[in-house]
């Protein structure tokens, strides 16, 4: 819900961050379940659309926070790249739960 306006079906973002057999996928997002955790440095909740090149949309509801990164990165340095991701989503606090 954005301003009050349904933007998805209901239950669809819970659809998505639900690992799906084999653990580590949801409905077309990479989830952050497990042991270990496939992104370390990121909170447990966090499921993530990763495309090409480092393209991310990082989607962590326990900082009701949503990152969105355009960007080139080598395959190679995707580490690297989930590390900073880890870091700049630390940098934002919790949300408070109900």
């Amino acid at each position: 819900v954005w301003n009050g306006r349904q933007v998805l079906p209901e239950g669809w973002a819970d659809f998505m961050r639900t690992p799906q057999p084999n653990g580590a996928y949801g409905a077309m997002t990479w989830v952050n379940t497990g042991t270990p955790r496939r992104l370390p440095a990121m909170p447990a909740d966090t499921f993530m659309a990763s495309g090409h090149r480092g393209q991310v949309i990082a989607m962590i509801p326990s900082k009701d926070l949503v990152v969105v990164r355009f960007g080139r990165t080598g395959y190679s340095d995707y580490d690297e790249l989930y590390a900073w991701l880890g870091e700049l989503i630390g940098a934002f606090p919790d949300i408070a739960q109900p």
